[in-house]
């Protein structure tokens, strides 16, 4: 799953290695010892972490589309699962229960001003939240990204709206949507103009990729982090032509949404968007 994968809480992530661990066997059923040696953990912490994740999924009401059967007599757990239900909907709930993921989360919205006030506001110790900012450090890291001493985020803009997209877009999916209504109502707004452009109706998994990537480029934009010349979509990848119906039609939708942004940083953001979709249009 990526950059969440190591984020979640310790116990959350065991949950979750269970249950993929299971889903992949033979009729969804493990024995205790292929669960222990592959987890590399006791029968006792096997016992105590399917016990929780079968309580989570009772408590957040997803009995409908998973069960999990933990049999001691024949040391075995069967999980049973819908067609539709996916290890997402297990994913959001421990992704928003993450403390990397809120810190994240505080971090893009301008709003982690220290360690100390984190902690407080969450009930957690300062230590916990000292490691975890390291854990996040390390993840924004691999995109070349990292944190100034006031927790501002230094890197390239695509860089950094590219960790975010990737974040956000494979574990919240079509399932949830994290951002601000405002954010999906412009997201709405660009699809319909979008498809009013091509005169076809768009799948829907391209749809959600766009709202995602669209609210995370409109979030950085009214925190005023804008995309310059200096960070362009390289143009060996991507010829573009401003004249285009497709990138005048981006460039106008941001035009109206943002009419102080300068026009340097419209063509800027209308070839990202632009070369966004391209790249996921195939």
């Amino acid at each position: 799953m990526g950059i969440l994968r190591n984020l979640l809480n310790r116990e959350d992530g065991k949950k979750v290695s269970l249950f993929r661990f299971i889903e992949e066997c033979t009729q969804q059923t493990a024995s205790f010892s292929a669960i222990m040696h592959e987890l590399e953990i006791s029968e006792f912490v096997l016992l105590r972490t399917a016990e929780n994740l079968s309580k989570d999924i009772e408590l957040n009401d997803l009995t409908p589309h998973f069960s999990l059967t933990i049999s001691r007599t024949h040391k075995t757990i069967t999980l049973k699962k819908d067609s539709d239900a996916s290890i997402s909907m297990l994913y959001i709930i421990y992704i928003k229960n993450s403390l990397s993921y809120n810190i994240l989360v505080d971090i893009l919205n301008g709003k982690f001003v220290s360690m100390t006030d984190f902690g407080e506001f969450n009930f957690v110790s300062y230590s916990a939240v000292h490691k975890k900012i390291q854990e996040v450090k390390k993840e924004l890291a691999n995109y070349q990204v990292r944190l100034s001493s006031k927790y501002e985020l230094v890197g390239d803009e695509i860089k950094i709206r590219m960790f975010f997209y990737h974040l956000y877009y494979p574990r919240f999916n079509q399932l949830n949507f994290p951002f601000e209504a405002k954010y999906e109502k412009l997201a709405q707004q660009f699809i319909r103009l979008l498809e009013n452009h091509l005169d076809h109706s768009i799948q829907e998994t391209l749809k959600t990729k766009i709202n995602f990537f669209l609210s995370v480029s409109l979030k950085r934009i009214n925190m005023k982090n804008y995309l310059t010349s200096n960070a362009r979509i390289e143009r060996t990848r991507y010829t573009f032509n401003h004249e285009h119906p497709l990138f005048q039609m981006v460039y106008e939708f941001l035009e109206k949404e943002y009419r102080l942004l300068k026009r340097e940083a419209l063509i800027s953001e209308s070839e990202s968007i632009v070369a966004f979709l391209v790249g996921e249009s195939g």
